[in-house]
């Protein structure tokens, strides 16, 4: 063999043997995304939240597919007790569907969950949104629930009719269902307006002033129901006085107004008040 041919052989040896080497390392990593989503498969909740703070909260380089994997098996573990509404996948991984509304989940910049909720409009000419509800923060094991949504969907129902107030009841029942399981998981979950498993005490402050006319049709609504009563004692402020014990304050100003809600005994949260005395709802919704 000449000295040319000799190099010539060496030098296809030598890239078989590299091209071999490089098959090898894609060959080890498809086999450890492998092994590692047949762990996700064979985990409990407390292995799927061990994989998320060391992959996820680590921002280890895992493939696409494994990462999908993850965020949608861990997802659904928060998400059981929808399992009595029918809880099943839909064709986006990343998209779950009940009997009474979607629920979406979505990685955040600070590797945090939100999960979002989307309820089917009564109407089919209306067009609802997915509310982000939900944020799980996994490194601290705590939950935090926006707040802002739930007044958004007071405002659905009784300003814009997209909402029944049997809908909101039974979302309002599943969500707690969900805080009790997230709760039971080990994780703290924030107070908020839509717990109804506590006494509901809260101020809120309107960013619109209350209306006269708001105003007098609560006096008449109070007026003509013998368990109400509407007070003016005090300069600036009203006190509506509800049944078993509920009051709701009213502190009025300029451009803006603090309301005071008080259940005293009565376990509700703010979607449960607002629809049994609907006529409150303008005091927090501005008129169109």
């Amino acid at each position: 063999m000449t000295p040319d041919l000799e190099d010539d052989y060496y030098q296809t040896k030598a890239q078989d043997h590299a091209r071999i080497e490089s098959l090898i390392v894609q060959a080890e990593k498809e086999l450890a995304d492998l092994k590692l989503r047949k762990s996700m498969m064979e985990s409990d909740f407390e292995g799927l939240h061990a994989h998320y703070l060391q992959l996820i909260i680590g921002e280890k380089d895992i493939s696409t597919i494994a990462k999908k994997t993850l965020l949608e098996y861990y997802a659904y573990e928060f998400l059981k007790p929808l399992k009595s509404i029918q809880l099943s996948a839909t064709d986006n991984y990343d998209i779950w569907q009940t009997k009474h509304f979607y629920v979406r989940f979505q990685l955040t910049d600070k590797n945090q969950l939100d999960l979002y909720f989307k309820l089917n409009p009564i109407n089919s000419m209306y067009e609802s949104s997915y509310l982000p509800l939900l944020t799980i923060d996994s490194a601290q094991r705590s939950v935090q629930v926006n707040d802002d949504q739930i007044l958004h969907l007071i405002r659905q129902w009784h300003g814009e009719n997209i909402f029944s107030v049997n809908q909101l009841s039974l979302f309002n029942y599943d969500v707690n269902q969900i805080l009790a399981h997230i709760k039971e998981l080990g994780f703290s979950v924030s107070p908020s307006l839509i717990d109804n498993t506590q006494q509901l005490s809260v101020d809120m402050e309107t960013d619109f002033p209350v209306e006269e006319t708001v105003l007098d049709q609560v006096f008449i609504t109070t007026m003509e129901n013998e368990a109400y009563d509407f007070q003016t004692e005090n300069l600036g402020e009203i006190r509506i006085l509800l049944d078993k014990n509920q009051r709701l304050t009213i502190q009025l100003h300029p451009t803006s107004a603090v309301l005071t809600i008080d259940s005293d005994q009565w376990k509700r949260s703010l979607l449960d008040f607002f629809t049994s005395y609907a006529f409150l709802v303008p005091l927090v919704v501005p008129s169109k």
